[in-house]
């Protein structure tokens, strides 16, 4: 149980929410904890503003405890300092590869089937009008249009999570989608894709969130990211009978109508 304990107070430490907004781009971020003392998890997220537009980071280690949150450290350390400093996100996401790598020679390879990290990592460019991610090996976000409509934005060629090393070396496409006023990038770990109900079924928010959000709009304003949040959250509850089976970590960016997005920071120098 001390195990634990001093695992959630580094992961609270570790994780800080993202800014509720940054220029035109307004965000909410959630962390819903496993029920199984034993399951303390590695889930993370990071949103950063950066001279290359807004980056962000979802992400999920591979193992629990205290191994887990320091390898969450080694992420969210490396994605602050790339994220500024990496002139594109394949640059960034090698940034991150070697941080893993690193942390597991450091750990002397005493948890082989531990560290690795499925990650997202997106960019939101100056306008706003599109979004660029790359996936390794992460359950795929939602894009919510302003209807209530929800497509899966899956990757054009399928990664290994980050920290395989031993598999060589990887470059994961660079997938550009549209980012319309109105709409939300959708973010989780898969303790909401992999939520099973009595039955086994996995929950599929693809399916599930749009009829929510358009129940939602009809008898008020459209929901705001923190809402949309909740309401996911409370779904998934509802599907499983109200156990949280895994950590579930969450994260939606929502573009306003007729924003345009943020200005550019310089680069430091």
């Amino acid at each position: 149980r001390r195990a634990r304990q001093v695992a959630a107070v580094a992961q609270a430490a570790v994780l800080p929410r993202p800014p509720s907004r940054l220029g035109d781009l307004a965000i909410a971020a959630r962390y819903v904890p496993a029920e199984d003392e034993a399951m303390i998890g590695g889930d993370l997220y990071v949103v950063q503003d950066t001279p290359h537009g807004v980056r962000v980071m979802v992400g999920d280690v591979r193992g629990k405890g205290l191994g887990a949150v320091s390898a969450v450290c080694a992420d969210l350390g490396a994605f602050r300092y790339a994220a500024d400093e990496a002139e594109d996100l394949p640059r960034l996401v090698d940034a991150l590869e070697w941080a893993l790598l690193r942390e597991g020679g450091r750990r002397g390879g005493q948890e082989e089937d531990e560290g690795f990290t499925t990650a997202l990592i997106a960019e939101f460019a100056a306008g706003l009008d599109t979004v660029r991610i790359v996936n390794r090996g992460h359950p795929p976000p939602l894009l919510l249009d302003a209807q209530g409509g929800a497509v899966v934005l899956g990757p054009s060629h399928e990664a290994p999570p980050l920290g395989m090393g031993d598999l060589g070396t990887w470059r994961a496409p660079v997938d550009t989608f549209a980012f319309p006023p109105g709409s939300t990038l959708l973010c989780y770990t898969d303790g909401v894709t992999e939520a099973r109900d009595e039955n086994g079924v996995f929950y599929d928010a693809a399916v599930r969130l749009p009829d929510l959000l358009r129940h939602r709009s009809l008898v008020g304003d459209p929901p705001a990211p923190a809402q949309i949040l909740q309401l996911l959250i409370d779904d998934v509850g509802r599907h499983t009978g109200g156990r949280v089976q895994d950590d579930q970590a969450l994260l939606a960016l929502h573009r306003p109508a007729g924003a345009t997005g943020p200005v550019l920071r310089p680069p430091r120098v």
